[in-house]
């Protein structure tokens, strides 16, 4: 990370996630100065992550500012539930920024 760069939050996204839940930590990681990505394998998690910036972007226009999701896609590794062996899969991360109204 260099000197200026905020500090990364990735947040795991499911499609049993409270969009409400995860549209407030965006809020408080914005406050906190982080940088967040959410990652989502699946349509489910994207619905959920995009309701959740659509959320969180009623809590803060009032303060002149909204949140943007810009995809990219990555390749993900992680153990099997079942097997536990190493699964690879293609994910979509969201990097969410904030913009000026």
């Amino acid at each position: 990370m260099r000197p200026h760069e905020s500090p990364e939050m990735t947040l795991r996204v499911a499609g049993s996630t409270d969009p409400q839940l995860l549209a407030t930590s965006l809020v408080k990681n914005e406050e906190e100065g982080k940088r967040v990505v959410l990652q989502c394998i699946g349509v489910a998690p994207i619905s959920q992550a995009l309701k959740a910036v659509a959320l969180a972007n009623g809590q803060v226009a009032p303060n002149g500012f909204v949140f943007t999701a810009t995809p990219t896609f990555a390749t993900v590794r992680f153990p099997d539930r079942d097997t536990q062996e190493l699964v690879e899969r293609v994910a979509i991360r969201l990097f969410i920024s904030r913009k000026s109204l």
